[in-house]
């Protein structure tokens, strides 16, 4: 396949080439470069992807962990914000009692 074909003609798609270390599987591959297609298709092809997928995966981590604290924190304390889907669905415990209804099941407790 010609590799002007290869590529669906959808500008500002985003294809990360997991082989790109091997050449890819298709003549466009630009191992360890990252280019936009004159079909406007941006293309990513990483080298030895493994080796950064850890530290990546860890930014993320730390970026969700700081986000759900800016959250949940006023003035430096936990808001226990019952009527906030997001805090309720990761509260486990309040007042020392198990609010979360699936840690209260694996426990065998029916107290709400």
């Amino acid at each position: 396949m010609a590799g002007h074909l290869a590529w669906p003609r959808l500008v500002g798609m985003v294809m990360a080439v997991l082989t790109a270390d091997r050449g890819g599987n298709r003549e466009l591959i630009r191992p360890g470069e990252n280019f936009t297609s004159d079909s406007g298709v941006i293309i990513l092809g990483p080298l030895d992807l493994p080796c950064t997928v850890p530290a990546h995966a860890s930014l993320m981590y730390a970026n969700n962990v700081a986000n759900f604290l800016l959250h949940v924190c006023r003035d430096g304390q936990i808001d226990v914000q019952t009527q906030d889907e997001v805090f309720v669905g990761t509260l486990v415990t309040c007042d020392g009692r198990v609010v979360h209804k699936r840690v209260r099941k694996v426990l065998g407790s029916a107290e709400s």
